[in-house]
């Protein structure tokens, strides 16, 4: 493709996604399309012109989306309140709840991005869970600079540079430049402190004070 061609395919999607991005935005204000199942949809438009496109349409849509945010094929955002920094990479079937997003951050297939670890009230036992209601949700803040890694799930907020691996279940905020791994997730390292894995003194291991 030619540089023109390439340039004019970017400027016909650009005004395609924010033009629709304005009416579906208007469409979920005013309740006749209900956010989670639109975004059920934006997930299954498929190749470069979906990624783009969905990057056009959350842009009108949510309350921030910075520049150059990838969002995969399958990837699934349940709260209109969620929001991107900047160069933000999402791979492919990926769920987020209600989300706060930094800048620079690279977001694994197959993860999961819940807004707190509590879910559903579950304090009575005379009545099922389903029926109690839920909590009043926050944001699940993924600072500047982090990698959540495939198949995580993310339950508390994430610091800025820090590196969740793979399949990991993070129950408790991870402090900034942490490498955290396992279920639940625990400290391995700081990325300014190399060392093998358990060599982090005790007084860093857990959550942040």
């Amino acid at each position: 493709m030619t540089k023109a061609a390439r340039w004019l395919w970017n400027r016909l999607i650009d005004l395609v996604g924010r033009s629709t991005g304005r009416l579906l935005q208007w469409l979920v204000r005013h309740r006749f399309v209900h956010f989670p199942f639109l975004s059920e949809a934006l997930a299954c438009l498929p190749f470069s012109a979906g990624y783009k496109l969905r990057a056009c349409i959350y842009g009108e849509i949510l309350p921030r989306v910075g520049t150059d945010v990838v969002i995969h094929f399958g990837v699934v955002i349940e709260d209109p309140r969620t929001c991107f920094g900047s160069d933000v990479w999402i791979s492919r079937a990926v769920y987020i709840d209600y989300a706060d997003v930094g800048d620079f951050v690279l977001i694994g297939p197959h993860a999961c991005l819940l807004a707190g670890g509590r879910q559903h009230k579950m304090e009575r036992t005379d009545v099922p869970i389903k029926t109690q209601g839920n909590p009043e949700k926050q944001p699940t803040r993924i600072g500047r600079g982090a990698w959540i890694g495939a198949n995580a799930v993310v339950m508390a907020s994430v610091g800025a540079d820090a590196i969740v691996g793979a399949g990991s279940v993070v129950t408790r905020d991870v402090p900034p430049r942490a490498i955290v791994a396992g279920n639940p997730a625990r400290v391995l390292r700081f990325r300014e402190n190399p060392g093998p894995a358990g060599s982090v003194p005790p007084h860093e291991e857990g959550s942040p004070n």
